[in-house]
């Protein structure tokens, strides 16, 4: 019922649905929080953060990182598993994939650099960091984006059932 490369390929995709919820709703806690003391949100709008809210920077790296799918994290383990798949199934297809890869960590790495280190901006006010209720959500996001990227069997377990169901259906369909 399919091979073992699609089944690998499957297993990341699941997990990697899963990892992008987590990490996509931890940015965008994260930078609401940003708009909402600042009521600016754009990448120009902002230098100079870390030292004005090291709390906030600290979890926006730990999810930006994720999200480059750095090793110890959530993203490195499902893209390792889509992109294995991926090469042993269409090389030429995972290849061409990588290009959006280096795009998006371009994107974010160029996001980290001017927030977090730019010149502040002009119009910026004292900024508080985040409050205890937006630590503990973001710690529990945060701590969630690391137990998957250490240990992210129990959680290739969980969708185990669907992707025995969708490799069978697609070796099916192509038949």
């Amino acid at each position: 019922a399919g091979s073992p490369d699609a089944h690998i390929a499957m297993s990341g995709a699941v997990l990697q649905m899963f990892v992008h919820g987590i990490t996509a709703g931890a940015m965008f806690f994260l930078l609401n929080a940003l708009e909402e003391r600042t009521g600016h949100r754009g990448l120009h709008d902002f230098g100079g953060l870390r030292r004005a809210a090291p709390w906030f920077c600290g979890a926006f790296g730990v999810v930006t990182f994720a999200s480059l799918g750095l090793p110890g994290l959530a993203g490195f383990v499902s893209e390792l598993l889509v992109l294995r798949g991926a090469f042993m199934l269409a090389p030429l297809m995972a290849a061409l994939s990588l290009i959006g890869v280096f795009i998006t960590a371009l994107f974010l790495l160029t996001i980290i650099q001017r927030v977090w280190w730019g010149p502040p901006k002009a119009w910026s006010a004292p900024l508080a960091d985040l409050s205890p209720r937006e630590l503990l959500v973001a710690g529990v996001m945060v701590a969630l984006i690391v137990a998957v990227g250490v240990m992210p069997g129990p959680f290739v377990a969980q969708g185990s059932a669907a992707v025995d169901s969708l490799v069978a259906l697609f070796a099916g369909g192509a038949r």
